[in-house]
């Protein structure tokens, strides 16, 4: 028999009590951190990402411009030169550009040329 001041080694095997705490040691989701940390961070790419794509968009959207600034001021040149072009075809743009440049004169027409310093007789100029 045992003694009144001896101590029993006696192994208690876990009760109710014991398996109840392992419960609540589980992942509570709604006491938990982790998904409103999962969905900032989801957040934050998702900004970012849509940050990044309407940054190139933004870009894209202003070469798109420029170059179409560009078409139009090619348009109207090519829109010029087509008037140059028909002009300088046309007949009455050869007959000038000859009696100016060429000094040509037509058939039976005089040629005046102004003199814009005539020498007087005595040799004085005035």
């Amino acid at each position: 028999m045992r003694s009144p001041g001896e101590k029993d080694n006696i192994v208690k095997h876990p009760t109710k009590k014991t398996s109840s705490l392992r419960k609540k040691r589980k992942l509570n989701f709604k006491k938990s951190k982790l998904p409103v940390l999962v969905l900032i961070l989801l957040l934050a790419y998702t900004v970012f990402s849509l940050s990044t794509s309407f940054d190139n968009l933004y870009a894209l959207q202003k070469d798109v411009n420029q170059i179409q600034t560009e078409i139009d001021d090619l348009k109207d040149k090519n829109s010029k030169l087509k008037q140059k072009l028909e002009n300088v075809n046309s007949d009455e743009y050869v007959e000038k550009m000859a009696r100016e440049k060429l000094g040509m004169i037509k058939a039976g027409e005089t040629k005046v040329v102004p003199v814009k310093n005539f020498p007087s007789e005595s040799g004085n100029n005035p």
